[in-house]
């Protein structure tokens, strides 16, 4: 028998209403060589509805370049 996967997450109710969603971050870039870098950044969203809270994201990637 397969395994059951969930995901929760946070849902707005915003169908019929007119709502404005306004997002802020900040972020760095390191290049660690010449073909890599390393990239972190944390935003914030919000959205104007009083069924939402908001939302926090961290973000980290990895890149290289050929």
């Amino acid at each position: 028998m397969p395994a059951k996967r969930f995901i929760f997450f946070a849902v707005a109710l915003t169908y019929g209403t007119n709502t404005a969603a306004y997002t802020l971050g900040l972020g760095g870039r390191f290049e660690v060589s010449d073909s890599t870098y390393l990239r972190a950044g944390y935003e914030r969203g919000w959205l104007d509805a009083s069924s939402y809270d908001g939302s926090n994201m961290i973000r980290i990637d990895i890149g290289f370049r050929f």
